[in-house]
């Protein structure tokens, strides 16, 4: 019984040549040493491959050398889109994402607020206290990134309520 033949693109050399166009696209003076050839620019070398493509589209191969076409056209569209801050790519950096946060307990934080009786402090104190520099406030916010809300004192939960009511 005989095989009939593969028909379609196999592997990934499209791919490939869309990274390599983005490269070209973001540095095109960036240069390569070649054993041979010496410093080349690598402006040049995707040249060359462009040029071979374009040259293969008559050959035996030009499904394939159609889909390395099509490959550096996306990589030098895409990466034009980045440079202008649009992100075609979104959409897959929010899925891993949310299948990241499937799998990642996070920590029930139940802030609560009580009201104890007045404790007496000097008009002194009561200025120093409530009035808290933007470096304590800083500093709290990172103990609470490193070691939780519950690990802060009540003068520093004191403070970081005060300074949400500005």
């Amino acid at each position: 019984m005989e095989n009939p033949p593969l028909l379609g693109l196999v592997g990934a050399s499209a791919a490939v040549y869309g990274v390599m166009m983005a490269i070209v696209t973001l540095i095109p003076d960036y240069t390569f040493f070649l054993l041979i050839f010496g410093p080349v620019k690598i402006k040049y070398i995707a040249l060359f491959f462009v040029v071979g493509s374009f040259i293969g589209i008559t050959g035996a191969n030009a499904g394939g050398n159609l889909a390395h076409l099509g490959g550096l056209l996306i990589g030098f569209i895409y990466t034009k889109q980045l440079q202008a801050g649009v992100n075609w790519g979104s959409w897959v950096t929010v899925t891993l994402e949310w299948f990241k946060r499937l799998f990642k307990s996070s920590p029930k934080v139940k802030v609560t607020y009580r009201k104890s009786e007045p404790q007496r402090r000097s008009a002194t104190q009561k200025q120093s206290f409530n009035k808290a520099t933007q470096e304590e406030i800083d500093a709290i916010l990172d103990k609470i990134s490193d070691k939780g809300y519950e690990s802060l004192t009540k003068e520093e939960k004191e403070k970081l309520f005060n300074a949400s009511k500005k």
